[in-house]
């Protein structure tokens, strides 16, 4: 979808900020973006937990009451890249298209999906691919004090037929039904009781196993309309990300995975016992610390889940009303230095 822009000829590019481009060998891709008033850019970001690099062979003290946690899977997309001018104006980024990032010009977005894992270590269920920081270009000579981003997939793209899907949306791993489109952050990891190392019995119905936590565009099930170019996706809970004071040459991008789950008790064994004759309100009793119930370990965006509820605290979600995300309130994402 869209007009692609890569290391080949160049066609027309959108955001509306670009004309178009002839068809030569030379001169080379940077230097026609210079002509047209573009520079190039590259956003670094990073996986940690709290000061330490977030690795598949790591072993870190993560949850409230801290316990241990070996990570294993962690992948995210996001999506509508820009920067920040003094003004307060937000100038969009294009990214240099590629199996890992693109330009959709006819919806006017950019998409981006970033992998930290190798393949290494406790991820044995990954392949060694990683992708970790997204290259485009933007207006040149802007004065830039800041960065902006949504974590997720726009809705206009994340309900495509999966094997006709552009890149990076048809990246494996990712995919989860038609209608809930795909896992927009997927972060999984082997805790004291859930380990995808024990032995799989017929009972599973994830493998593999592990705490897992596989966000989506809204609340599981709520999209509705059966024609896929007619899903209505009500109450999109999409992270807004706005870092201040961010310099793409001297910083990064840091994602803060023990922030992320600082409030979880990862090695809860004990949980809410689903009700059998009526659907589970949030305003029922639990047994758990959460503002709601929660019926088993991990977070599959169900609107009743109290380990949900805090996870998406710190990303500026409020889980209890659904209202629209707040980027003052997300603790996740924060600008480090490379």
């Amino acid at each position: 979808m869209g007009l692609r822009v890569g290391a080949g000829c160049v066609g027309g590019v959108g955001l509306g900020l670009f004309g178009l481009f002839g068809c030569s060998s030379e001169p080379t891709l940077d230097e026609r973006m210079a002509d047209r008033g573009l520079e190039r850019l590259e956003l670094a970001f990073s996986a940690v937990v709290g000061a330490e690099p977030w690795r598949c062979d790591g072993v870190y003290q993560m949850g409230s009451p801290p316990s241990e946690v070996r990570p294993s899977h962690l992948r995210l997309f996001a999506h509508d890249f820009a920067l920040v001018g003094s003004d307060g104006q937000e100038v969009p980024m294009l990214l240099e298209d590629s199996e890992w990032q693109g330009n959709f010009d006819d919806v006017g977005h950019s998409v981006a999906l970033l992998d930290f894992d190798d393949a290494t270590g406790n991820c044995r269920y990954t392949d060694a691919d990683t992708h970790t920081s997204v290259r485009g270009w933007a207006p040149a000579g802007g004065d830039y004090t800041g960065l902006s981003f949504r974590i997720g997939i726009p809705s206009a793209l994340n309900h495509l037929d999966a094997g006709l899907a552009p890149p990076p949306m048809n990246r494996p791993g990712m995919w989860w039904s038609w209608k809930d489109g795909h896992i927009t952050l997927r972060a999984e990891f082997d805790t004291l009781s859930a380990s995808s190392h024990r032995e799989v019995t017929p009972e599973d119905t994830t493998n593999p196993g592990g705490w897992q936590l596989w966000l989506a565009e809204t609340v599981a099930g709520e999209c509705t309309e059966e024609i896929p170019t007619q899903f209505d996706c009500p109450d999109q809970q999409q992270p807004r990300v706005v870092l201040e004071a961010f310099d793409a040459a001297t910083d990064r991008v840091e994602l803060d995975f023990g922030q992320l789950f600082s409030d979880v008790d990862l090695a809860r064994t004990e949980y809410d016992v689903f009700p059998e004759s009526a659907e589970p309100q949030i305003s029922d009793p639990t047994i758990t610390p959460y503002p709601m119930p929660d019926y088993s370990p991990g977070f599959f965006m169900g609107r009743v889940d109290g380990e949900g509820a805090v996870i998406l605290e710190q990303l500026g979600i409020d889980w209890m009303t659904l209202s629209p995300p707040d980027p003052a309130r997300q603790a996740f994402a924060r600008r480090g230095a490379r």
